[in-house]
């Protein structure tokens, strides 16, 4: 049976899907084998009204088991991007589908990579054959860290300028932020309340310092030049909103990644005294993933030895939603199909 795992109700059902036995031009048939838990997709089951379903999964990797698609054939480990433009917008002539506001994204209400098929256009397709399997489903997250530095550049940071920076939150996404920065040779501090993900920080060499610490030291007040903001505030914790001012100094840049159930508060006195700017990133393209395949290809089996610390099969998909959506003592968690 080809099947879908939705959310509903606060629990997974398993529901059947149709298979077309005819694939049209260009399409391939998928089976994902893995997908990691991302904080997008708790963030959604988190607003999500009880009335409401929601198919989650879209750090993803899968083998082709059919293709009508001279650039696929069977055996090939595929990935895709999250969102699929509408090939008619300016967005998705400009090769930035992420941006199209009619676009169709996995892990939402209509489709997501948690499944058993998946038919997709080449087009959308990203081919991992070369790569080896181990810690491959992370590229996805290596790419938001990629698409994350691309948004800082834009804002000006610059590999050997003495500029500091800080990655606030350490979960998958914003291990691979300081993982990018300690590439690029720049003067950064990872920051961090949970200790199962301070320890998973140390495995992998980075610099970091529990969130009370942080606070406490003098040389941190108002003295960082560009933040990135991994954590949100799902589960009830607070992110990083609430420290931005106390941290950040005249002038500083904040991108903000994490996501937030909350409405928050800017105070626009106290944010025009320090001339602050801050942007918000929205998804990243297809080039962005190749880019990232590039440069983290070597790195993502060791990396993730130490980043994914829980691993389920799909049967147990509740249990595996249950402990992410903890953000307690966990790194990625990922679901085997």
């Amino acid at each position: 049976m080809k099947y879908e795992l939705v959310y509903k109700n606060g629990k997974f059902d398993k529901i059947e899907i149709e298979s077309p036995d005819v694939l049209t031009e260009g399409a391939v048939r998928i089976r994902p084998t893995e997908v990691g838990i991302c904080g997008s997709d708790l963030y959604s089951i988190e607003i999500l009204p009880g009335t409401e379903s929601l198919r989650p999964g879209h750090e993803w990797i899968g083998v082709v088991e059919e293709s009508n698609s001279s650039s696929y054939q069977k055996g090939d480990i595929v990935t895709s991007p999250v969102s699929f433009g509408c090939q008619k917008c300016r967005s998705c002539y400009d090769g930035k589908p992420n941006n199209c506001l009619n676009n169709q994204s996995l892990g939402g209400k209509e489709i997501g990579a948690l499944r058993n098929e998946i038919i997709l256009q080449d087009q959308y397709l990203i081919n991992l054959s070369h790569l080896n399997q181990e810690g491959l489903v992370l590229i996805e997250v290596a790419a938001v860290a990629e698409q994350a530095f691309l948004h800082m550049a834009d804002l000006g940071l610059r590999a050997g300028k003495k500029d500091r920076v800080m990655i606030f939150g350490a979960g998958p996404v914003g291990l691979f932020c300081a993982l990018k920065a300690k590439k690029e040779g720049l003067n950064y501090i990872l920051v961090e309340l949970d200790k199962k993900r301070i320890e998973i920080a140390k495995e992998l060499g980075l610099n970091i310092i529990a969130t009370g610490a942080a606070l406490l030291k003098d040389d941190y007040h108002m003295s960082f030049d560009y933040i990135i903001d991994c954590s949100g505030d799902g589960n009830k914790k607070s992110g990083f909103w609430k420290y931005f001012l106390h941290f950040a100094s005249v002038s500083s840049k904040l991108l903000v990644v994490g996501k937030y159930i909350n409405e928050q508060k800017i105070n626009s006195v106290l944010f025009t005294n320090r001339d602050v700017t801050i942007k918000w990133m929205r998804g990243l393209p297809k080039s962005v993933i190749e880019k990232a395949v590039v440069n983290w290809k070597e790195d993502l089996p060791d990396i993730g030895k130490s980043m994914i610390t829980h691993e389920f099969s799909s049967v147990d998909v509740d249990k595996a939603f249950d402990i992410a959506l903890r953000r307690e003592n966990t790194g990625k968690v990922v679901v085997k199909i």
